[in-house]
């Protein structure tokens, strides 16, 4: 399980996150935010990372893989990728065990993020609900978290 936040994320919530790079692996389950999802909850993310995979078996944007015994409303609010950056229209591959429902999730979907092009990620106003007076900073390429605040680096 290859992410960009966690490989494999079990119930861990994400809030106010930012995640830019390249990710490829040689394996399965690749997401630009977890390789595996199986709940938590994602609030005002925002995922600028090409996603690649050799075997390309749940590669996705976001998720490579997601999996949930039951959708909850609140799982993702105001969770963006940067579909051109990431060249993936899906968010994840996903199942539902409470009603053996599966497939690809992409912005009609409910349980998705929304994937943005360049023209909206340049957009301050994409961004609602986002505090860009403590926590974001706008540049003209779009959202980033105040480095004072919260970077990591590797």
């Amino acid at each position: 399980y290859v992410g960009g936040v966690a490989g494999y994320s079990g119930y861990l919530d994400v809030f106010d996150s930012q995640v830019e790079g390249k990710l490829t692996n040689n394996g399965q389950y690749t997401g630009g935010l977890s390789g595996y999802y199986s709940g938590g909850k994602y609030n005002r993310v925002y995922s600028n990372v090409a996603v690649n995979g050799v075997d390309n078996i749940h590669i996705n944007a976001l998720f490579g893989y997601s999996y949930f015994s039951q959708v909850e409303d609140d799982s993702f609010k105001d969770v963006y990728w940067n579909s051109e950056l990431s060249g993936k229209t899906y968010s994840s591959y996903y199942y539902i065990g409470s009603s053996n429902e599966e497939g690809n999730a992409d912005s009609s979907n409910p349980i998705a993020g929304k994937h943005l092009s360049l023209e909206e990620i340049k957009n301050e106003t994409t961004y609602e609900d986002w505090d860009f007076t403590s926590i974001w900073k706008f540049e003209n390429n779009g959202p980033k978290l105040r480095e004072e605040l919260h970077s990591i680096s590797n």
